[in-house]
């Protein structure tokens, strides 16, 4: 008599008879070629407790299609379950939040330098000290001083001592300059008036006037000469003159003192 089993690939019940599931085909590892008939099956499943009698092979496929989606049905609750299992568990859920709420590393903050900007103010120049012109200095001290001594200075015919009579370039072989040469400048002319002004006996009488000032316009080379004269009061003639330079210039004789010191008279310009 047949006996039923289990199809090792779907779990439909399977005659040991038949060679092959009728469900899924798969080969019947029971199988028994030992010759059975349908009432022999028929029997087997009335004596098997708890195993549904097939009324046929029509019925038997139909019970072993509803056994393989029970199966599948079980299967796939039993597969949602896990799954809903694995994403409720307080672990998983813990790690999904904390991928999904971890913040990114910080970058590391990288320090730039601003350098420091640097005001240049620009340096002015020092000015430039231009030192005058000595000569140019002394020229016009000497029109200065000769600007004041003008108006004090009485030009009505009178005799006066003429010290010195000079202007700048002129060559005198008579007399000496500071440098130790004959060619007087400017600055000679202005220290020979500033040493006879500087005379504790005549120096107040001394004044400085141009040859063009008084008397016949006198030039020398096309220019005026600086004239140093004392008025002094008294003098009467050209001899008064004359005696008085000698007593102030006792080491000069003949033309070197009248190189220094002569007579003149000092006339209206004419």
């Amino acid at each position: 008599m047949a006996q039923t089993v289990w199809c090792t690939q779907c779990g439909a019940v399977v005659p040991s008879t038949d060679r092959f599931c009728l469900q899924c085909g798969a080969e019947n590892v029971e199988f028994d070629d030992t010759q059975t008939t349908f009432d022999d099956t028929q029997a087997i499943f009335d004596e098997t407790p708890g195993i549904p009698v097939p009324s046929g092979r029509p019925d038997r496929s139909r019970r072993s299609l509803l056994v393989a989606l029970v199966v599948t049905a079980v299967l796939i609750v039993a597969g949602a379950g896990f799954g809903i299992h694995q994403l409720t568990s307080p672990s998983n859920t813990s790690k999904a939040v904390g991928l999904a709420t971890t913040p990114a590393s910080p970058q590391p903050t990288v320090a730039t330098s601003t350098p420091a900007t640097t005001t240049t103010t620009p340096v002015e120049p020092a000015p430039t000290t231009v030192r005058p012109d000595p000569q140019a200095l002394a020229l016009a001290t000497l029109q200065a001083i000769r600007a004041a001594d003008l108006p004090k200075i009485a030009l009505t015919g009178q005799w006066v001592a003429q010290l010195a009579s000079k202007n700048p370039g002129i060559v005198d072989l008579k007399q000496t300059t500071a440098r130790g040469d004959h060619t007087f400048t400017a600055a000679d002319i202005l220290n020979e008036y500033r040493k006879a002004r500087s005379n504790p006996i005549y120096g107040t009488y001394v004044g400085l006037l141009l040859s063009t000032d008084y008397g016949t316009r006198q030039l020398y080379n096309g220019q005026p000469l600086w004239v140093t004269v004392a008025a002094v009061p008294g003098f009467s003639s050209a001899n008064a003159v004359k005696t008085w330079c000698a007593q102030q210039f006792p080491t000069l004789t003949g033309s070197v003192l009248d190189d220094s010191c002569t007579s003149r008279t000092l006339d209206p310009p004419g």
